[in-house]
């Protein structure tokens, strides 16, 4: 069977992908649309957000966005919040957002250099996980995933 006639395994599930609306995010919101997954998409940008929701919906996706900034607690909040008011579950999170605010020698980095780096490099993906558990436990088809990948 061809990708293009390939059954949309993700039919009924809603994904959440922060920083999906370029580069490699955007490639993953697509992917998971084109297989049947309504995608949520953010960005710290609203004309992103924008433009990103359009292309997918000419794609034939069920796409929303947010403005979100996921170092900030307040905005990965309200970013699975949004997801949660506009389909009634979340089942999937792809973590995307990284930060890079340094260029040159590691020993020259500034503190502040340092907390963004962790904040939103490291602890924003992981606080977001924690704080969305419960969300994707309860979830049957993020139990399945993760039954069958232990």
């Amino acid at each position: 069977m061809s990708a293009m006639m390939a059954t949309k395994v993700l039919t009924d599930r809603v994904a959440v992908v922060s920083a999906s609306t370029k580069g490699i995010g955007f490639a993953i919101a697509k992917r998971l649309g084109a297989d049947g997954a309504s995608v949520v998409v953010s960005s710290r940008k609203p004309k992103n957000v924008e433009e990103a929701v359009t292309a997918l919906r000419l794609e034939g996706i069920d796409a929303s966005g947010i403005t979100a900034h996921v170092g900030l607690k307040e905005d990965r909040n309200r970013l699975i919040d949004f997801a949660i008011s506009q389909y009634g579950k979340l089942d999937i999170l792809v973590s995307n957002a990284a930060a890079n605010p340094h260029f040159g020698d590691i020993m020259s980095i500034s503190d502040s250099q340092w907390d963004k780096l962790l904040t939103v490099n490291s602890f924003g993906g992981l606080i977001f996980v924690f704080f969305i558990s419960d969300l994707l436990f309860s979830s049957f088809f993020f139990s399945r995933v993760r039954r069958n990948a232990n």
